[in-house]
């Protein structure tokens, strides 16, 4: 029996070919490299246009002034092609004043949360949430002052927080045996107003 040929995978045709292309492609490269290059026509360094003229004719000032003039009106570096609002180097304007409104800024009140109550017979302590300035929940006693906010009064569910214009009962919702507890903020109530 006659021994056939086998057939030949067409990846292999395919690698042949890219590495003749490669080949051939380097062997251009160094007949290119060793070939003398031509010489410029003019000396490296000077341009064309410096060849032919080494000094620039004379230009009267009128010329120059309205070609600067031209170039300033249609500032070419911007995409708007306008001057700028605000001149390099001028001086920064001076501030503005706001008038407040003729009612008074409305005023921002905190949102407070009791988180929980810790304490004993006498003496009493809240984790009071939501004070300005503060980040997580803020131990308090009776007496302090927090951000404008005074903790007039702890008791074992109760905590009365003032401010200049309102004060908050803020009460638990489980009533406090001692310990730290969940709660829920109370009612907002009027200055020395009762729950």
């Amino acid at each position: 029996m006659p021994l056939r040929p086998s057939p030949v995978h067409p990846s292999r045709v395919v690698e042949a070919l890219l590495w003749s292309g490669a080949l051939g492609g380097a062997a251009l490269a160094v007949v290119g490299w060793r070939a003398p290059m031509p010489a410029p026509p003019f000396p490296i360094g000077m341009t064309q246009v410096t060849r032919r003229s080494a000094a620039p004719a004379p230009r009267s000032p009128l010329v120059l002034t309205s070609a600067a003039a031209l170039l300033a009106a249609y500032d070419p570096f911007r995409l708007t092609h306008q001057p700028a609002l605000v001149a390099y180097g001028a001086p920064d304007p001076p501030p503005r004043v706001w008038a407040a409104p003729s009612g008074g800024l409305p005023s921002t009140r905190p949102h407070l949360v009791v988180q929980g109550f810790v304490g004993g017979r006498s003496e009493w302590a809240a984790v009071l949430g939501g004070v300005p300035g503060r980040e997580g929940g803020v131990l308090v006693r009776a007496g302090d002052t927090l951000a404008g906010l005074r903790v007039r009064r702890i008791t074992r569910d109760t905590l009365v927080v003032a401010a200049p214009d309102t004060a908050w009962h803020l009460t638990s919702g489980t009533g406090g045996v001692g310990g730290a507890q969940t709660a829920a903020a109370g009612a907002l109530l009027p200055f020395g107003g009762r729950p």
